[in-house]
């Protein structure tokens, strides 16, 4: 091997040692791959993962900068501070004291007459509308 390719290989090497051991230190938690999204109907890549509790979490930059939670079976759905997520190698790392401590209800506003757009959560899909996607579905 090169001395070049050695230097490299090492600094590759000390790289990943240094960053896995920052998200063990910062307790973060992996949320892995679970369901599908589509939006109108069109498929949305590698956007929703779970908890370990449960959970289900919405990623999708594309549609919207802020991340939905959902509850399977629960009629509130949420939105989450969208820095405290990172995609990585295939997970969605959430760096905070458990997944959803940093999530507000998904229609918040000013008074109790506020009007929740149409949206349904069941025991396998949710549907609602999100950023710019009029009807997102997520199935898990």
């Amino acid at each position: 091997m090169r001395p070049v390719n050695r230097a490299v290989a090492v600094s590759l090497a000390l790289l990943a040692a240094v960053s896995g051991g920052a998200l063990v230190t910062a307790r973060a938690h992996l949320l892995t791959p679970h369901g599908r999204a589509t939006c109108a109907g069109r498929p949305v890549a590698d956007a929703v993962f779970r908890s370990q509790g449960g959970d289900l979490f919405v990623y999708a930059p594309s549609l919207d900068l802020q991340v939905a939670t959902v509850t399977p079976g629960s009629p509130d759905l949420g939105r989450c501070n969208a820095t405290a997520f990172t995609p990585a190698f295939g997970l969605l790392v959430y760096r905070g004291t458990k997944p959803g401590d940093q999530c507000t209800s998904m229609w918040k506003g000013g008074g109790s007459g506020d009007i929740e757009p149409p949206h349904v959560v069941t025991a396998t899909y949710a549907t609602f509308p999100w950023g710019s996607c009029p009807t997102l579905r997520v199935d898990y």
